[in-house]
């Protein structure tokens, strides 16, 4: 459960794994995460090509791309595809010069979502959290007009099981409501303390602790002094890992943590596979969604 995990140091881990401070068990997806300049990922299981052929999907930007940021979009979703071993993936620009066309084979379809997940992340401070259909209404501090607009929101907020693919990015200046991963719990946040900037590389890594998966993550210098200020501002308080709207985890900071950090806690492989791709290939320039998927190839495919 989100509200129940810990954020603490965690003893030196093996060579390969980050060593010094560590998101403890229960910050699981936090990494729909962000973006960052590199990454390293544990060799993938590979999706082979399917003797029941392709399939082939059309992501649209939501608004106008840049020649730029379409080739980052590009860039990005191919780094993605090779991560989570999709070996006859085939991402081009469309004929459009907006849209991105996807090709995998149909076991890979359901990777889709992952492909073209916005990634954004951010670290929020928790205001208050309660059950999805919660009407809270607490005296709130004179002066805070966006405070209260935020707390209109969460009053108003309804989360399901759909919540985790219905959520758009948080305004991060403001505070906001955000719905938890699994659709049972609402968070009021505050804005955003930290986000994909302060992230240099992730990898995804065996725990030695408890045999199960990780995702490491290593932060900008500039990155890791928020970060450890952040913790000893908020020692006895949660922070929310928000990704794509959406908190993934909310543990409470037990102490000053001041190296880098770690996503543990009931990750499968491809779990942490997942994770590190949209880590590793940064958070796209505008939002995607899937505006056509067929059986065979659309116009202006050149595969």
């Amino acid at each position: 459960m989100a509200g129940s995990s810990k954020l603490t140091p965690e003893p030196k881990r093996a060579p390969r794994e980050i060593a010094a401070g560590v998101i403890a068990a229960g910050l699981l997806a936090v990494m729909a995460l962000a973006g960052c300049d590199s990454h390293h990922a544990s060799a993938p299981t590979a999706v082979p090509p399917s003797d029941a052929g392709m399939r082939y999907t059309v992501l649209s930007p939501s608004r106008a791309l840049s020649g730029t940021e379409l080739d980052q979009t590009v860039t990005a979703l191919r780094a993605r595809a090779s991560d989570l071993g999709v070996t006859d993936a085939q991402v081009e620009p469309a004929d459009d010069g907006q849209s991105v066309l996807v090709a995998v084979p149909v076991e890979a379809q359901n990777l889709i979502g992952t492909l073209s997940a916005t990634g954004t992340f951010e670290i929020r401070p928790v205001f208050h959290t309660g059950p999805s259909n919660e009407q809270w209404a607490p005296s709130l501090p004179a002066g805070a007009p966006a405070l209260t607009t935020a707390l209109g929101q969460y009053r108003l907020l309804t989360c399901g099981s759909a919540s985790s693919t219905a959520a758009s990015p948080l305004p991060p200046s403001l505070p906001a409501a955000a719905c938890d991963r699994t659709g049972t719990l609402k968070y009021l946040v505050q804005p955003a303390a930290m986000d994909r900037s302060d992230v240099r590389a992730v990898a995804s890594e065996i725990n030695t602790g408890d045999g199960g998966w990780a995702v490491d993550i290593a932060f900008t210098p500039p990155g890791q002094q928020r970060f450890t200020a952040l913790t000893a501002a908020s020692v006895g308080q949660r922070l929310a890992l928000v990704v794509d709207g959406v908190v993934q985890s909310a543990p409470t900071v037990d102490e000053t943590i001041p190296g880098d950090a770690a996503i543990s806690g009931n990750l499968t492989r491809p779990d942490a596979q997942r994770l590190a791709a949209i880590l590793g290939s940064g958070s796209l320039p505008a939002p995607l969604r899937a505006t056509a998927t067929t059986t065979t190839p659309p116009p202006g495919y050149h595969g």
